[in-house]
């Protein structure tokens, strides 16, 4: 279609943003989203010695205790849960 000024309207083009429609909408805070090993790497940089292993999670993942998402092979936890669940535990 040739856009001449007499055809070409707003609708015909599209945003230059199109996160346009979320500007409005409060923000929250993004997940932080790991993998498996990849939450165990985080522990281990906080407590080397740590016990955590991919099988432990991976049965509170099977089991429902911790909230997991299935991406393609991999099993992605919310870090901030898992954590949370670890304090929790520990009490």
């Amino acid at each position: 279609m040739n856009y001449t000024k007499q055809n070409y309207t707003h609708e015909n083009t599209l945003s230059t943003n199109a996160f346009d429609k979320y500007k409005h909408q409060p923000s929250k805070p993004i997940a932080r989203m790991r993998g498996i090993r990849e939450a165990i790497a985080i522990l281990k940089q906080t407590d080397f010695n740590t016990a955590m292993t991919y099988g432990f999670i991976r049965k509170l993942c099977d089991n429902g205790q911790l909230k997991s998402i299935q991406a393609g092979r991999k099993i992605l936890i919310n870090l901030d849960e898992l954590l949370n669940f670890l304090s929790k535990e520990a009490n």
